[in-house]
């Protein structure tokens, strides 16, 4: 999941990987952070924590992105499958989105 994260990392179209048929000026951002790590919570079930940091995110860009990295980690889709949906624009030929359960926006950042 690490090494499918970085295909995602840089200035990129993502118009794949935001929700079919959203209306935006441009569909370029650039993702200058995407951190995968393991811990066990207080009940000691497995999680799987994810942050991505960008200069922008289209509609539902995070939960595509999360939900192809969850098949990456099921051995579904490879990081040469992920480098191709991006080049391919195509949503529809994308992973489904993760649920919105367990998503949440930590901070957000503005330039002076």
């Amino acid at each position: 999941m690490n090494e499918a994260a970085q295909a995602f990392i840089g200035r990129k179209d993502f118009t794949a990987w935001q929700s079919a048929g959203s209306p935006t000026a441009t569909s370029v951002r650039e993702v200058t952070r995407l951190e995968i790590a393991e811990r066990r919570d207080v009940f000691g079930s497995h999680l799987i924590e994810i942050e991505i940091e960008a200069n922008g995110f289209l509609y539902q860009m995070v939960r595509n992105i999360v939900g192809a990295l969850i098949q990456v980690g099921q051995g579904k889709l490879t990081t040469s499958e992920i480098e191709s949906l991006t080049a391919g624009r195509d949503r529809t030929k994308c992973p489904p989105p993760a649920p919105t359960q367990g998503l949440c926006l930590i901070e957000v950042k503005y330039e002076p």
